[in-house]
């Protein structure tokens, strides 16, 4: 139980940090305000079902909401670091330089294999009489 407390309050950590590196000057706009409230409710929605993980019995499904909730937050967390990622797939090549030497060894065996069984011959199986 105590990795799993360790992981919630991990993860309320890293959900009040990023409001608190978010400084917001205060001004008259509404929609700064609306902006605020909304914060507030989704922080105590957040705060609620973290409780309720908490007191839920079974660990396992408290793993499996936890890593529901935890790649949750590293995808925001990384869509945040970059806003403007651009998809540039077009620019890369389609195999990179792993995947091909992978197929190079793949390949490689294959025609060892293909040498060692030219190498052992028909496989012809004679009766001790024959010989």
């Amino acid at each position: 139980m105590d990795l799993l407390q360790f992981l919630a309050f991990l993860f309320v950590l890293l959900l009040s940090g990023t409001g608190v590196t978010g400084t917001l000057r205060t001004s008259l706009n509404p929609s700064l305000e609306i902006y605020k409230k909304m914060f507030e409710v989704k922080r105590r929605e957040q705060l609620l079902a973290l409780k309720n993980l908490a007191q839920l019995n079974d660990v396992h499904q408290q793993y499996k909401i936890l890593d529901v909730m935890l790649k949750g937050l590293f995808k925001v967390y990384s869509d945040f670091q970059n806003p403007f990622k651009v998809d540039r797939t077009e620019f890369i090549s389609s195999t990179d330089p792993f995947q091909k030497a992978l197929k190079e060894e793949e390949k490689r065996r294959k025609k060892e294999e293909k040498r060692k069984e030219i190498r052992k011959g028909p496989r012809i199986s004679r009766s001790q009489s024959e010989l």
